[in-house]
């Protein structure tokens, strides 16, 4: 048996400071995200398969994006930008299910 395998992980509270920043960091980007999609489209569809699509569209773009970035024909900014418009899909998702049975 490997002695490794079976290594105790460190509790979550140990987590090294310049983590728990960059998280705080980039979920305040992702809650601007969520405002800015929120005044542009204020709706969110009733049924779990639209608000889904709409998830998985952004993600397609970040898709799009990473291929455009390692292909030589776009840049990270646009791969992140597509990466925080997907998150803020997935909490838009998430608020959604609050108060559904």
């Amino acid at each position: 048996m490997n002695p490794q395998r079976h290594k105790k992980r460190k509790p979550a509270q140990h987590f090294h400071v310049s983590v728990v920043t960059s998280v705080q960091r980039v979920t305040g980007q992702v809650v601007r995200s969520v405002l800015a999609a929120e005044e542009k489209f204020p709706s969110w569809p009733d049924d779990l398969v639209h608000g889904a699509a709409i998830m998985s569209e952004e993600a397609g773009e970040a898709v799009k994006a990473a291929l455009d970035y390692t292909y030589g024909r776009g840049f990270l900014t646009h791969y992140r930008l597509e990466l925080l418009h997907t998150a803020a899909m997935c909490v838009r998702a998430l608020l959604d299910l609050e108060g559904k049975p």
